[in-house]
């Protein structure tokens, strides 16, 4: 179990990376006018809403399943993942969009 645990966390330590390098290449890119602004602003807002979401059910589904420790971290590894691809993912919808 220690194995996936690294895995997972490794994982994520690449995806918060990652989304920190995109976001600050498109700030360079795009993002110093109000076009910009306004995209990052919408993105932002919309990974919030994804991550506060999956954070509510985590501990929604831990008052009924009683999670053990090493399970709850694996867990919030996995919701760091699917926050940060959402705000790649959202960011480059916004974009396109806008």
């Amino acid at each position: 179990m220690k194995w996936l645990e690294l895995a997972a966390w490794s994982i994520a330590l690449i995806a918060v990376t990652y989304n920190y390098y995109y976001n600050k290449k498109f700030t360079k890119e795009e993002g110093m006018d109000e076009r910009g602004d306004i995209i990052i602003g919408l993105s932002s807002r919309t990974s919030f809403s994804y991550l506060s979401m999956l954070i509510s059910l985590l501990i929604i589904s831990d008052v009924f399943l009683q999670f053990p420790l090493h399970i709850y971290k694996i867990l919030i590894a996995v919701i760091l993942i699917l926050s940060n691809v959402a705000s790649i993912v959202s960011l480059n919808r916004f974009r396109k969009n806008y």
